[in-house]
């Protein structure tokens, strides 16, 4: 006997064999694939569309993690290349601290522009430095290595910058090293 769910969904299909298997004539043909019925056609040109657009959407993504994931490590292997140079500028600054008390003129000049020099090609990499005694102490920015009690300060405020810190964007390469003022006893 016929099964009704077998009949073809289309109008336009001409088909008029049945797989009931009793031939009655019914239009029933649950293998209506034969047949290229306008409206599967379409349905399948849709589904064709709508998996073509998915694909093109994954694939824009994964251009998109990837360029990220690029970046990244571009940007990681950069601070940690600056990192490593930070101490050279510390050294750079030390010894033109030492150099402002002798007479040797040039010698202050050349210290002077190495280190502007220095900062000016870490200012072109969007590395800037921070670390003042107005800030409070973020232990996300600041590396605190001791306290001090000073009277009139406010608890958690820093009190001595001993080292500055450097940050590229949102990432700190170095924190800053600093006192900080502590809780009265």
């Amino acid at each position: 006997m016929c099964n009704e769910e077998t009949k073809c969904a289309c109008d336009e299909c001409s088909c008029e064999g049945c797989d009931c298997g009793e031939n009655c004539g019914c239009g029933q043909d649950s293998a209506c694939e034969a047949c290229e019925c306008p409206n599967e056609a379409h349905a399948k040109a849709a589904e064709y569309l709508d998996m073509a657009q998915r694909i093109q959407a994954e694939f824009e993504n994964y251009k998109k993690r990837t360029k990220n994931a690029r970046d990244d490590a571009f940007a990681l292997g950069r601070s940690e290349t600056v990192a490593k140079l930070l101490g050279v500028l510390d050294n750079l600054e030390r010894a033109l601290s030492a150099a402002a008390e002798t007479r040797d003129e040039s010698l202050k000049q050349g210290l002077e522009m190495v280190v502007k020099q220095f900062v000016e090609a870490l200012a072109g990499m969007d590395i800037t430095p921070y670390g003042d005694l107005t800030d409070t102490f973020d232990p996300a920015l600041h590396y605190a290595v001791g306290q001090e009690l000073r009277p009139e300060t406010q608890p958690g405020t820093i009190t001595q910058l001993l080292q500055k810190g450097y940050i590229m964007k949102d990432y700190v390469i170095r924190p800053a090293m600093v006192l900080v003022q502590g809780e009265p006893s």
